[in-house]
């Protein structure tokens, strides 16, 4: 009878236990799986390129991410602190915490323009390219210099112009065949009429 006793007493210890470790760790997976999941969810990046950086910040952070600022560069056309690039790119599907990088734009700064005049064209060109300009090329049909160099240029050397900006480098060029032939037909039409007279 008392082996029946102790028994039962050891079979309820363990039901009871059952119910106090059942209750216990659903107590934590009630706590834990939120954390698990919001962790391990995953959110759509939102476009954010030209946004001012503040606005930018606050978009991110309302669906979970991190803004990060990895480059700053100048803009011609974008004001300053304008968000100008990110990666990732909007659209995409990530964790929620990710960074997400972003560029800025430093707006425009100006440079000043090289004497090119006398270069030859090409390396002209490639000279104000690597600096950050555009380039528009423009013929000087001419007989008095060597084809293919910079004979003026708009705006002139010493300018101080924005990057991006487009230079305009007129270079020296043979006049084309058709020129010559109305050049030559109008002055043999003025030698007549000199005659006539």
């Amino acid at each position: 009878m008392e082996k029946l006793l102790i028994a039962l007493r050891f079979f309820l210890y363990m039901i009871v236990w059952g119910f106090v470790w059942y209750f216990v760790f659903d107590l934590i997976l009630g706590f834990a799986m939120p954390l698990i999941q919001r962790r391990n969810a995953t959110v759509t990046v939102p476009k954010v390129t030209n946004m001012p950086i503040e606005k930018a910040k606050a978009v991110l952070k309302d669906r979970g991410l991190k803004a990060r600022v990895d480059t700053t560069v100048p803009s011609l056309n974008t004001p300053a602190g304008t968000v100008i690039g990110q990666e990732p790119p909007a659209g995409t599907r990530v964790k929620r915490g990710r960074n997400v990088y972003l560029t800025l734009s430093a707006g425009a700064k100006n440079k000043s323009v090289p004497d090119l005049v006398g270069m030859a064209l090409e390396e002209a060109v490639r000279s104000l390219e690597d600096v950050g300009f555009t380039v528009k090329t423009e013929p000087l049909f001419t007989l008095d210099e060597e084809p293919g160099y910079v004979l003026r240029m708009y705006p002139p050397a010493g300018s101080s112009v924005p990057i991006g900006s487009t230079i305009i480098l007129y270079y020296s060029a043979e006049p084309p065949d058709s020129l010559l032939f109305e050049e030559d037909s109008t002055q043999k039409t003025e030698e007549v009429q000199n005659i006539g007279e």
